[in-house]
């Protein structure tokens, strides 16, 4: 069996790290953007409802002085 020496690994963890952050900041990257848009469509939609225009007056619900 061949024994692989320490000075051969020397940057191999350093390289896991990098590649596995890189993996991790694009997977949320893309969530994000993704989530984003779908999220800014409903805000809209729900101020859109509350800011929309009033409802007519209703007759029947004048106030009579005496």
């Amino acid at each position: 069996m061949r024994q692989v020496l320490p000075s051969q690994n020397q940057g191999q963890a350093l390289l896991e790290f990098i590649l596995l952050f890189a993996l991790i900041i694009g997977l949320s990257f893309g969530l994000l953007v993704l989530v984003n848009g779908h999220l800014a469509t409903r805000w809209t939609a729900i101020a859109n409802k509350i800011v929309g225009p009033a409802a007519q007056p209703r007759n029947d619900l004048t106030v009579k002085l005496r």
